[in-house]
């Protein structure tokens, strides 16, 4: 048997792929013709078979797709699962795995990536205002809640300031941005850098007044100052800004009878432009300085 099947289709496979292919068709003979018929009588009948055939668990299922001479990669497409591996060391060979095994070390391997996993804790709340500070550096972030007033006098808040409630900053430094939305800001008694605002300074969706008081020396903006969207109205007495200066879509509620302008603008220098345009029903102002003033802000 094994001399007629080399002869006949193996005779251009290594010698060690013909020893496992002579061994299949063995195994397949003896378990579906008989241990006692010659194999040789049956040989159009098991190439016929075999190639829709594969093993597992020393067993023959449907799978295959091609004869077992045209698997390059795994050319009997053998699968030994456990203890099956041991009792069929011949035909396990390079290549060929012990998929129990396998999985072992797989759920071993993840088991130890998920011990080994960082955690992470979650991040600190923003630390909150609603007194009065004074004579202090706030390292992190500060916010201001809705309903509530913060008093800063001579602090540096070296993060963010965002504004929800009423913030009042009496020579007070901020190394970053702030952003009021929906609250309101009153910046007093101004000394020049030793009360810069570096960042940019918002303003958005407050009904309040905002006000920028006449400082001691100067105000200072390093970045862009902007008011837009507000109801409430914005006074500068004085302010030198980094960046550009934008004033729009205010529309005035004079519900406080402080002014029926939505804004006055006053004394105001910028190296940049002056943006004004929809405000109701009107913006005053006057001794501002930029490189160019469009809309509402000319004449400014």
């Amino acid at each position: 048997m094994a001399k007629n099947l080399r002869r006949s289709r193996l005779s251009h496979l290594p010698i060690a792929a013909r020893r496992r292919t002579i061994l299949l068709y063995d195994m397949f003979a003896r378990r579906n013709f008989g241990e006692g018929q010659p194999a040789s009588a049956n040989k159009g009948q098991f190439w016929r078979s075999f190639k829709h055939k594969e093993i597992s668990k020393g067993e023959l299922y449907p799978g295959g797709t091609s004869p077992p001479w045209r698997r390059l990669r795994n050319p009997y497409r053998i699968k030994v699962f456990g203890s099956e591996a041991k009792k069929h060391p011949h035909i396990c060979g390079k290549g060929i795995r012990n998929n129990t095994a396998n999985m072992k070390k797989v759920l071993v391997f993840a088991l130890l990536a998920v011990a080994a996993a960082p955690v992470f804790a979650a991040p600190p709340a923003t630390p909150t205002c609603t007194g009065n500070l004074a004579s202090q550096v706030i390292s992190t972030n500060l916010d201001v809640p809705a309903g509530a007033t913060c008093q800063l006098n001579w602090v540096e808040v070296v993060g963010n300031v965002t504004v929800e409630g009423s913030l009042i900053s009496f020579s007070s430094r901020f190394d970053k941005n702030v952003t009021v939305t929906g609250g309101s800001i009153q910046i007093v008694n101004g000394f020049g850098d030793a009360s810069k605002l570096v960042g940019n300074l918002t303003i958005t969706g407050s009904a309040a007044n905002s006000n920028i008081f006449c400082p001691n020396t100067t105000n200072v903006i390093g970045g862009n100052l902007s008011f837009t969207g507000n109801s409430g109205r914005l006074y500068v007495c004085q302010a030198s800004v980094g960046g550009n200066v934008t004033v729009s879509d205010n529309i005035r509620n004079n519900t406080d009878f402080s002014g029926p302008q939505a804004a006055d603008l006053t004394n105001i220098t910028t190296p940049k432009n002056m943006y004004c345009d929809g405000n109701v029903p009107y913006i005053t102002g006057s001794g501002n300085t930029a490189a160019l003033k469009t809309g509402q802000c000319v004449g400014l």
